[in-house]
């Protein structure tokens, strides 16, 4: 059965680790989206203080943790220049959404992703936003084909050269 709740402080190691699975797993496709830069991003630490934060929620299936996603109000400085539908205060940020690769391509990213919409609806938001790695084509395509909106790309100065640029997507609830 599968369920969508927070994550818990104690089970920060088995979420670290699949954080970990997932950056391997980008590396192998060649997509150098994450851990190349910003003290190995998403790190245990970061990871922790989501958790702290009532930030961090996980997707279950028989009690196995196989996704993750952060949920709160932070935007990047970069995203400034995107003229967005609505004002921030109206937005969930989606960040960090992640699938086991070994239960990758059964649906999962897309039930995740319906969670995140589905709390924020329930947190009175009115819409979604996220940001994708421009050659991620497999999150990219999930955005779209969950009509998100493609509102433009920014770009992330501190990333490595040809992996800097994202797309900026929102989503009216």
């Amino acid at each position: 059965m599968k369920e969508f709740r927070l994550g818990k402080e104690k089970e920060l190691e088995e979420i670290s680790l699949l954080y970990e699975k997932c950056k391997q797993d980008l590396l192998k496709k060649n997509i150098f989206q994450w851990g190349q830069w910003y003290n190995n991003y998403p790190n245990k630490e970061f990871i922790k203080i989501a958790l702290n934060n009532n930030e961090l929620f996980v997707l279950t299936l028989s009690d196995r943790i196989i996704g993750s996603v952060i949920l709160n109000q932070d935007q990047s400085i970069e995203w400034n220049d995107i003229i967005w539908t609505s004002d921030s205060d109206k937005s969930l940020v989606i960040h960090a959404m992640i699938i086991d690769p070994k239960m990758q391509g059964r649906g999962f990213g897309s039930k995740l992703l319906e969670y995140c919409e589905k709390h924020a609806i329930v947190q009175g938001f009115k819409y979604t936003r996220l940001d994708a790695f421009k050659k991620n084509i497999t999150s990219n395509q999930l955005y779209n084909n969950k009509n998100y909106k493609n509102l433009g790309s920014v770009i992330f100065d501190k990333k490595p050269e040809n992996n800097k640029e994202y797309y900026c997507y929102e989503k009216s609830l």
